[in-house]
């Protein structure tokens, strides 16, 4: 008895901890489509609206002191449509968020709050699903993605910079062991090949890395997007703002 009250207790205590392995992050399950994380309305789009590259502002690396968060955040609000004259730049993002948050680390969950906070959106929405990221991007403005990469994946070099003809392509690879990673979404083309022998291809920006433009294919934007761990879920903000139509 006095044994499996012992191993009782201990299951008890595994479970209730779980959450903390994994880097010690706990891991959000408010689910996509609720209340606090509302999903898009399905967009139609015309079978003529088949490419859409934003005009970004030029790609700044992020050193030590700034999160890719709010690097990412702010680089969407300084591209078109929104391209706003008082977005802040990535520190001055960062050091708002921060002073907003009582001296939290910003989380892409905390800075889109922020962001709608300061009215320099209207509102961001959540999906996992590629389709809607492409819609935004042909329809509305830019999509900063939260996902799962391999770990160091954005500082090790050109490594990861695909064969001609497809040099622009980034090569994600393998997703283990992997880490979470912010960055940007501002271009689609729907009928550009790429390296996996499909068709359609986004154009994308990280804060971290020798090359910080580069393309990567639908595909590999749905696989990063379905991709999560016990302590992290990947998700795309949809962002909503001045200039934005939607």
């Amino acid at each position: 008895m006095k044994l499996n009250t012992l191993l009782l207790i201990t299951l008890i205590l595994f479970v209730g901890m779980g959450f903390k392995c994994g880097g010690g992050t706990k891991k959000n399950t408010v689910p996509v489509g609720s209340a606090e994380y509302p999903t898009p309305t399905p967009v139609v789009i015309a079978p003529d609206l088949r490419v859409r590259v934003w005009t970004t502002p030029p790609p700044t690396l992020q050193d030590g002191t700034i999160d890719c968060t709010a690097h990412a955040l702010s680089f969407a609000l300084r591209s078109e449509p929104f391209a706003r004259d008082d977005s802040p730049s990535p520190s001055e993002m960062y050091a708002e968020f921060r002073r907003d948050a009582g001296g939290k680390e910003p989380s892409m969950k905390g800075v889109s709050d922020y962001a709608i906070g300061r009215g320099y959106l209207s509102r961001v929405r959540y999906t996992r699903d590629v389709e809607a990221v492409k819609a935004h991007i042909l329809t509305a403005s830019p999509v900063v993605l939260a996902t799962l990469t391999p770990i160091g994946f954005w500082v090790s070099g050109t490594s990861h910079l695909d064969e001609p003809p497809f040099e622009r392509f980034i090569k994600l690879g393998e997703l283990l062991p992997r880490e979470a990673h912010a960055w940007v979404v501002y271009g689609y083309d729907a009928d550009t090949s790429c390296p996996d022998g499909s068709r359609g291809a986004f154009y994308a920006f990280s804060s971290v890395g020798e090359h910080r433009l580069f393309m990567v294919s639908a595909n590999e934007i749905a696989r990063v997007l379905a991709t999560e761990n016990h302590t992290f879920v990947p998700r795309a903000f949809l962002p909503t703002g001045a200039g934005a139509t939607q």
